[in-house]
């Protein structure tokens, strides 16, 4: 008889998360779904400072912003207005604010947070979400998030596989932290 279910064989892993580890999620919505998880069940967490992040070049470009605590500007390039709304084309568009410096502060805000967390981080979870990317004309650089405005504006692209390696090992701890300290697996 044909069995109505699949057995899976969970094997031991290296990796063991405790309620007194410090853990940031940061990537894809799953990102948050994870984050969200160990928050229900009282671990220290932050879950997706940086708002939700799809592809890994936005991503690492997130992580060494908040390392290297370079924090944004009202000359960002990348800070436009639509709409009466401010948004960061490098961030989710749960940051976007009315007024263009209480979208600043509010970013700069998030990514201080999220150095902090990342220097007491004993894990870091991951998560992609895709290899496309979106290159914003006007500035050549590669946007996070294209906020609806006119895709005009905007050229897809696919990542190379060694890109997206080259993105991962760019995510670098703060240099008061040494990265042998955070846990990889």
């Amino acid at each position: 008889m044909t069995s109505l279910y699949t057995e899976v064989r969970v094997f031991d892993s290296k990796l063991s998360i405790g309620r007194e580890d410090v853990l940031l999620t940061i990537g894809s919505c799953f990102a948050d779904h994870i984050g969200q998880f160990f928050q229900k069940y009282k671990f220290k967490v932050l879950a997706n400072p940086l708002g939700i992040v799809f592809n890994p070049y936005s991503l690492s470009q997130n992580l060494t912003m908040a390392t290297s605590l370079n924090l944004l500007s009202e000359h960002e390039q990348l800070i436009v207005e639509d709409d009466g709304m401010w948004h960061s084309l490098l961030h989710h568009s749960t940051f976007s604010r009315p007024a263009k410096p209480s979208l600043i502060n509010h970013l700069n805000q998030a990514i201080a947070t999220t150095r902090a967390w990342l220097s007491e981080a004993d894990y870091i979870i991951i998560t992609l979400g895709s290899a496309h990317v979106y290159r914003h004309l006007s500035s050549g650089r590669i946007v996070s998030n294209c906020h609806k405005l006119p895709g005009a504006q905007f050229s897809k692209e696919l990542l190379s596989i060694d890109t997206i390696e080259s993105c991962l090992h760019r995510c670098s701890m703060p240099s008061d932290r040494s990265t042998q300290t955070c846990k990889s697996y």
